[in-house]
Order: C-alpha cells, then sequence, then structure tokens
C-alpha cells in the first residue's frame, strides 16, 4: 500500500514539474519570438526610412525640373525590394508626381494625412504593414513628399518559423 501512495505522490511530483517545464519554455519561447520580430520590425522600418531618404533625394531634381519620367525611374529603383508594394512622390502642391506599383493590380492607396512619419497597420506585433512618408526639401524649401508602402511577409514568415520551433521545443 506504501509503494502505491509513493508512486502516486511521484507521478504527480513529475507531472508538476513536467508541466512547469512546458510552460516556462512556453513563456519564455514566445517572449524571444515577440522579441526577435519587434527587432526585425525595427530594422525593416530603418531600412526603409533609409531607402525613402536616398530615392526622396535622387527624385529631387526631377520634381524642380519638372520630369516626372524622371521620378518614375528613380522610383523604379524599389523593385529591388520586395517588401515594398509601392511609392508615390508628390510634387509641393500635394497632387501625386510619380508612382512606383509592384503589381499591376493593386490600387495604392494615399498617405493616411498630410504629415510624415512612420505608421504601422496590422497586429500589435506590427504585421501588416509599414508606410514611410518623408518630406522632401531643397535648401530647406519643402519640394515634394515620398510616401513608401511596404508589407510585412518576411516578418509574418519569420514568426511562422519561430513558432513552429517553439511548438516543437
Amino acid at each position: 500500500m506504501s509503494l502505491l501512495r509513493t508512486t502516486s505522490i511521484r507521478q504527480r511530483l513529475m507531472r508538476i514539474a513536467a508541466a512547469v517545464t512546458v510552460l516556462t519554455l512556453g513563456i519564455v519561447g514566445t517572449l524571444f519570438v515577440v522579441n526577435d520580430v519587434r527587432m526585425l520590425r525595427e530594422q525593416m522600418v530603418r531600412d526603409l526610412e533609409v531607402l525613402s531618404a536616398v530615392v526622396g533625394e535622387t527624385s529631387l531634381s526631377a520634381l524642380v525640373f519638372d520630369a516626372p519620367e524622371t521620378a518614375a525611374k528613380n522610383l523604379a529603383s524599389l523593385r529591388q525590394e520586395p517588401q515594398v508594394r509601392w511609392a508615390i512622390l508628390y510634387d509641393r502642391a500635394g497632387r501625386p508626381f510619380a508612382r512606383y506599383v509592384r503589381d499591376p493590380g493593386q490600387h495604392p492607396h494615399e498617405p493616411a494625412g498630410p504629415g510624415e512619419g512612420v505608421f504601422l497597420a496590422g497586429s500589435p506585433l506590427g504585421l501588416g504593414s509599414v508606410e514611410i512618408v518623408r518630406r522632401l526639401e531643397l535648401d530647406g524649401e519643402p519640394v515634394g513628399r515620398i510616401f513608401i508602402h511596404a508589407r510585412t511577409d518576411v516578418l509574418a514568415a519569420q514568426l511562422a518559423r519561430h513558432a513552429w520551433w517553439v511548438g516543437l521545443l
């Protein structure tokens, strides 16, 4: 009789220890995944900000000299970045001057407002889309704005891989 009680307590303790271990691994794994996705999102935003600055600067002369074909070629260089879905260059008056659209079936929307900055849409993790709006200036005078819309498909794939590994663990 004593052996059955000891075995029963041992089994209970082992089950409790296993449950605590699984719970701890789940929490730690989830925190690592969330942190990794956050860092990747921040890196993506920094890369897109640099990209918007470079493409915007190369498009200044096209805006000043009213050369939309040159501006469209500058924007077309964004095809090297697979996450960028579209970009729109606006003139001083806020009218679309040139645009780049990755997929012809897409219908780009305008930025949410006249302001500039980084806008994240989608889930709380920042999965969905990233939009960058940057004012373009020449000698301190506003010349136009550049708007870049990018999807976070790479981040979603990374999240799925990490979740799979956490589940496997």
